[in-house]
This record gives C-alpha cells, structure tokens and sequence, in this order.
C-alpha cells in the first residue's frame, strides 16, 4: 500500500511591528488636528491604491479586495472616512490602531510623509 502525503504551503506575511511607525506621532509635530490630516490621506484613491498593491504584495488572504472600489468610488466623489473603518472593513496588515494610535508599514509611513511634504505641512 502507498500512502501519499500532501504539505499544503500557506505563504502568509507575518507583520514585523518594528517596520512600523506612528503616522498620528508624526503628523502631530506639525498640526493640531492630526486625526483630520490622516482622514484626508486615507480618503485620496492614490493611498488607496498604495494600500491595495501592498495588502496584495504581501499577500494578505484575508483583504478585502472587493470593497475597495466603494472606497475608491467614495475618495472620487470627494467623501472623507475614518482610518479605523478602512482597517476593519479591508482587515488590513499594511496599517493598525494600536490604543487610538494609527501605525503603518514602513512604506505607507514614507508616502504619507511625502504627502505632507507636497502639502507644505512639514516643512
């Protein structure tokens, strides 16, 4: 008798919390409403679109991919919604809230210092 064993890879990323920084700490270095700065970021399609490549880069089987163009749709007809919404409707790894504390991945943090850079918010 032969008896045929099968290993099933499941090749999930694992969050390496030291590639992640507090975009609320930093933004609150230069504005006093730190809570609407990080609204307006995560409403544009561009962090969207950032946010979808890296969930899918990383390979996070359990984001929502689907829901993405209602928020994509929602950030063209210029609606604004909370980071903590995006991050349980789209059960993200690439950002967190840790106790009212909005952390990203290294690459999100990058792009939304950029991003306040072109707004001549951190400068």
């Amino acid at each position: 008798m032969t008896e045929a064993f099968f290993v099933i890879m499941i090749n999930m990323y694992t969050p390496d919390y030291d590639e992640y920084y507090s975009l609320k700490s930093y933004a609150d270095r230069f504005v006093s409403d730190s809570d609407e700065v990080l609204k307006v970021y995560f409403s544009r399609p561009s962090t969207l679109n950032l946010i979808t490549f890296w969930e899918m880069k990383n390979g996070n089987d359990t984001f929502i991919s689907s829901l993405m163009e209602k928020y994509h749709k929602r950030a063209l007809d210029g609606d604004e919604f909370d980071v903590d919404e995006l991050i349980s409707n789209l059960n993200l790894l690439s950002v967190f809230n840790e106790k009212g504390d909005i952390r990203a991945h290294i690459d999100i943090y990058n792009d939304f210092v950029a991003y306040l850079t072109e707004n001549g918010i951190n400068v």
